[in-house]
C-alpha cells in the first residue's frame, strides 16, 4: 500500500494491480483511496477490483464519484458495472437518478444493466416504463432483461429466506411441536 503513494504513476499502478489480484477484503480501504488517483489507469483498476471483490464498503464512494463531473462517461460505466457486481441495494436509487438525466446510450445500457444486477424492486417502476416506452429498441430489450433478473434475485432471497426454517428448525422426522 505504500507504493501507492509513490511519486511514479507505474509503481502506482503495480500496487493497485497486486491489491486487485490479492481478492483480500483488507485491499479495500487502499482501492478506495485509488479511486482518487490522478493517474486514469489506477483510478480504473481501483473501480475494477472494487466490483470484483464485491465490497459493499464501496458502495457510498463510488455512487459519489459516478456524480463527479471529473469524471468521463468512460470511468462513469467502469463505476456503473462495479456497483452492479457489488449487488448493493443502496446504489439503486443513485443510479436511478443517473437514468433520468439526458445520458448517452451506452450509458442508459450500463446503468440498466447494474440495476438488474443489483436486484433491488425499487427499481422496477422505472425498468418498466424503459421497457413500455423508451424509443430505442436495444434500451427497452435490456430494460426487459433487467427486469427478468431483479424478479430472478427477489425469488432467490425469498427461497433462501425460507429454506433455514424448514431445513433447520424442524426436521421432516418430527412432527411439528403445538
Amino acid at each position: 500500500t505504500e507504493k501507492l503513494r509513490s511519486v511514479d504513476e507505474n509503481e502506482r499502478l503495480e500496487a493497485a494491480k497486486s491489491l486487485a489480484s490479492s481478492k483480500d477484503p483488507k485491499a479495500i480501504p487502499p482501492l478506495l483511496e485509488a479511486l482518487s488517483d490522478p493517474d486514469l489507469r489506477v483510478k480504473a483498476k481501483a473501480i475494477d477490483a472494487l466490483g470484483d471483490l464485491r465490497a459493499q464498503d464501496a458502495t457510498p464512494v463510488l455512487v459519489q464519484q459516478l456524480f463527479l463531473r471529473e469524471n468521463d462517461s468512460g470511468v462513469k460505466k467502469r463505476i456503473l458495472a462495479a456497483l452492479g457486481k457489488i449487488g448493493d441495494p443502496r446504489a439503486a436509487g443513485s443510479i436511478l437518478e443517473l437514468l433520468r438525466r439526458d445520458l448517452e446510450p451506452d450509458m442508459r445500457g450500463t446503468a440498466l444493466f447494474a440495476l438488474g444486477e443489483i436486484g433491488s424492486p425499487d427499481a422496477l417502476p422505472t425498468l418498466q416504463a424503459v421497457s413500455e416506452g423508451d424509443p430505442d429498441l436495444n434500451m427497452r430489450r435490456l430494460a426487459q432483461q433487467a427486469i427478468a433478473t431483479v424478479h430472478h434475485h427477489q425469488n432467490v432471497l425469498a427461497t433462501e429466506a425460507k429454506e433455514p426454517q424448514s431445513t433447520f428448525l424442524r426436521s421432516e422426522k418430527q412432527p411439528p411441536t403445538q
